[in-house]
């Protein structure tokens, strides 16, 4: 299976100043769009889902309240930084683990997960 992550990132200069980030899912394939983990209780933006969290951590922050889950997730982050040089290396790490979640999601789901049946004769 294939796995396609289409992703928009918006740059603002906020009074402070604060170099501010807000990257959003805008089309996806073979995977949920919901790629951003967050704390539940703070909901403060933790880091881009890996494929165990895309397996096991809900995107219904609702759900995650409810159920006291520790992490949900969510199809659009923002984060903002002192400096513009941190904002940037942001940018750069994000669109990164996008892509390594793409390629290591569309590798877990067709390759590892499901059932093998061997014959061995010696």
């Amino acid at each position: 299976m294939s796995v396609t992550i289409d992703f928009d990132q918006v740059r603002t200069i906020e009074a402070g100043p604060l170099y501010r980030v807000r990257t959003t899912v805008s089309y996806v394939s073979g995977i949920n769009a919901a790629i951003f983990v967050f704390n539940t209780e703070l909901s403060t933006f933790q880091h881009v889902a890996t494929t165990f969290d895309m397996e096991n951590v809900t995107a219904d922050h609702a759900h995650a309240v409810s159920e006291g889950h520790a992490y949900y997730r969510a199809s659009s982050c923002d984060v903002s930084y002192d400096t513009q040089d941190a904002a940037l290396e942001f940018v750069e790490y994000t669109a990164g683990r996008i892509q390594s979640l793409a390629t290591d999601y569309a590798k877990a789901t067709s390759e590892f997960e499901g059932t093998v049946h061997e014959h061995v004769v010696s």
